[in-house]
C-alpha cells in the first residue's frame, strides 16, 4: 500500500489473537511504517494486552472501542458481555501502550437528565480523544425490533441511522 494511514474497518480486528500477533510481527519484521487505526472490544484488549503492545510497535495509533455506557445495567441490556470495570481496564491498557482511545457510546431512549450527567462525569474520568455517540435503535429483524414494533415514533427504516431515536424517549424529544 502506498497510503500512510490504514484503517481496519472491522468491529473486532483482533478476534484471532494468533493471526493478529503474526500480522503485527510481520509488519515489524519487514520495517513497514504505517499509521494504523482499528476497532477492538474491551474484553479482547483485557485478555490480550500483549497484542496491543506489539501492535503499538507496528504502528497502531488509535483504537475505537464500543464502551457504550458507564452503567453495568445498560451494558447487560445491550448484551455487550463486558462490564464498566472491564471497559476501564481496557482503557488503562491502551493508555499504557500509548494507543489513543476513541470511545463510542450508546445513548438509550430512556435516559434521564441524571443519566446524561453520569455520562458526562464518566467522560471526564477517561482519556478520550474523540468520543462518539449513537442512539440505541433495535436492528431490523432482531428480537428487540419485534418487541418494539408497536412503539416506533417514526418510520423506523427511514430513520434507522443510530443518530435519530426511533423509540419514545423519557425526556421531551427536543431536550433528549
Amino acid at each position: 500500500l502506498t497510503e500512510n494511514y490504514v484503517y481496519f474497518v472491522d468491529d473486532e480486528t483482533f478476534l484471532s489473537p494468533r493471526h493478529s500477533r503474526e500480522l503485527a510481527e510481520a509488519i515489524v519484521a519487514r520495517g513497514i511504517k504505517k499509521h494504523f487505526f482499528s476497532w477492538a472490544r474491551s474484553n479482547t484488549i483485557c485478555e490480550h494486552p500483549d497484542i496491543f503492545e506489539l501492535w503499538r510497535k507496528a504502528g497502531l495509533e488509535m483504537v475505537y472501542v464500543g464502551i457504550e455506557s458507564p452503567s453495568d445495567d445498560t451494558l447487560a441490556q445491550l448484551n455487550k458481555r463486558t462490564t464498566v470495570q472491564e471497559n476501564g481496564d481496557a482503557i488503562r491498557i491502551l493508555e499504557r501502550c500509548g494507543i489513543s482511545l476513541h470511545p463510542a457510546f450508546m445513548v438509550m431512549p430512556d435516559y434521564t437528565v441524571s443519566d446524561f450527567d453520569r455520562l458526562k462525569a464518566y467522560l471526564r474520568e477517561i482519556p478520550p480523544s474523540e468520543p462518539t455517540f449513537t442512539v440505541y435503535s433495535p436492528s431490523p429483524g432482531t428480537e428487540a425490533w419485534r418487541q418494539n414494533a408497536g412503539k416506533f415514533i417514526c418510520d423506523p427504516i427511514r430513520f434507522y441511522d443510530c443518530m435519530h431515536t426511533i423509540l419514545p424517549t423519557i425526556l421531551p424529544l427536543k431536550e433528549f
